[in-house]
């Protein structure tokens, strides 16, 4: 297809299927495989596999109504356009300040994470300053426009980060222990049930396609195959890479290093320390494609006039570089506070779940709200599918928040207190607005003229 302009935007769908893979995939493997995968082990062993099998379910739900929702509206920032105007502006804010809340504690996370871990490999690296510039540097990325961020995540997700797993995979599988695969539950089935939480916080980010679905190519039939290729790619990644570990080394010893002493281990030393670096690769993968969602969430409110419309600008790169700029200021300011990164998690995964039942929700009565989009949508699910995909969201997302609010209460005050800061700011935004004579809620009503030029030609 060729590309297709957004004239008052500037925007270009210039994405490609293999390019929007390569942003999904190298967006939710990052960190979570190559560091998070060892602690986990070790607090579940070889059930690990049971776990991360069992997270696949809510994920497979999260595509299932985002394959919906791209389909019938491949726009920036597809889900608060969709809240927005079908639930109403308030969800569509929480929606947004929860999305622009999320990927700026990961941006945090991320940046003090690969700063960490480049200290593991060269010593004496001082961390701040690496956290400062890869931030900045993804930042600058991301100014250039989408097409610059996807070829770089297309080569370092190719190269450096699938490339490494699939050499780790492939050379450990003959030197698999079976006897380290038993038994299967070391630390009791409660202990597989609780590592669920965070598998699935290994799964997150299929979500971010309808963020930038404005500049990906053939968005109705791109996005789709984007999940279901990314969800298996990741899904087979995932199960090789825990069998082989859990394999070949006891699960009692699995540290945050854990595949790279591994890798080690079984491979020639220039292969090891290929695997190694290959978690840099990780973390660079995910700070840059977090840059893209969080900036368009920026934008979108901006175009509403939730805030001011300065930072609804494109520059000459087609690139939102207020959002950019904006998101890049706020992971600058988390990335020294990220040294304790549990609870930035906990928080993030309420976050999700928040804006997925909202998400969904809105979603299930698109047809009825919004019959002239749905109309449109050439993916269709009969009301069997939006009933059982609906239901399905609601209950993975409240089961989520259940099990995590049951070991990590306190995060839950900090996440209701984040977004008693978000209704504050919007009660307050649409107070003064409404003191100039500007009913922020009447341009709400319907899409945005921006979104409406974006839906031509789709």
């Amino acid at each position: 297809m060729a590309e297709q302009k957004h004239p008052k935007l500037g925007f270009i769908r210039e994405v490609g299927l293999l390019a929007s893979i390569a942003l999904i995939v190298g967006n939710v493997i990052g960190d979570a495989i190559f560091i998070t995968t060892g602690p986990m082990l070790s607090g579940v062993g070889t059930a690990l596999m049971i776990s991360v099998a069992l997270a696949i379910i809510p994920i497979i739900f999260f595509c299932l109504y985002n394959t919906q929702l791209g389909t019938a509206l491949p726009v920036t920032m597809a889900d608060y356009q969709c809240t927005s105007r079908v639930l109403g502006p308030t969800a569509g804010w929480f929606i947004a300040w929860s999305a622009i809340c999320l990927w700026s504690l990961v941006l945090g996370i991320e940046g003090f994470a690969f700063a960490a871990y480049f200290q593991a490999i060269v010593p004496g690296v001082p961390i701040l300053p690496v956290s400062i510039g890869v931030i900045l540097f993804f930042g600058l990325i991301n100014y250039f426009g989408i097409r610059v961020a996807a070829t770089a995540q297309l080569i370092m997700t190719g190269l450096f980060v699938v490339l490494p797993l699939l050499v780790f995979i492939v050379g450990g599988w003959p030197h698999i222990q079976p006897e380290l695969h038993q038994p299967l539950f070391p630390l009791g089935v409660g202990a597989m049930v609780f590592m669920i939480v965070p598998a699935v916080w290994c799964y997150i980010g299929f979500g971010s396609i309808t963020t930038w679905a404005a500049e990906l190519k053939n968005p109705r039939r791109n996005i789709p195959l984007t999940l279901g290729i990314s969800l298996v790619v990741i899904a087979v990644i995932y199960f090789g890479v825990i069998w082989v570990l859990s394999g070949v080394m006891p699960w009692q010893e699995a540290g945050a290093v854990a595949i790279g002493e591994a890798a080690m281990s079984f491979l020639p030393h220039w292969l090891g320390l290929f695997v190694i670096w290959g978690a840099l690769f990780a973390f660079a993968t995910t700070i840059n494609t977090i840059m893209i969602p969080g900036s368009r969430a920026i934008l979108a409110i901006a175009r509403d006039n939730v805030i001011p419309k300065f930072f609804s600008r494109i520059n000459k790169f087609r690139s939102p570089a207020a959002g950019v700029i904006v998101l890049t200021i706020i992971g600058l300011i988390g990335a020294p506070l990220a040294y304790n990164i549990l609870p930035y998690v906990v928080l993030i995964m309420l976050f999700m779940m928040v804006i997925h039942g909202l998400d969904a929700t809105a979603v299930f009565f698109l047809p009825k709200k919004m019959p002239d989009v749905w109309d449109k949508a050439p993916l269709k699910f009969s009301p069997f599918w939006r009933w059982f995909t609906w239901i399905g969201v609601l209950v993975c997302a409240v089961a989520l928040v259940v099990i995590t609010l049951v070991e990590t209460w306190m995060s839950g005050v900090v996440a209701v207190g984040v977004l008693a800061v978000g209704a504050i700011y919007w009660y307050a935004r649409r107070g003064y607005l409404r003191s100039r004579g500007i009913v922020l809620e009447e341009g709400m009503k319907e899409l945005s003229p921006e979104t409406k030029v974006e839906l031509e030609g789709v």
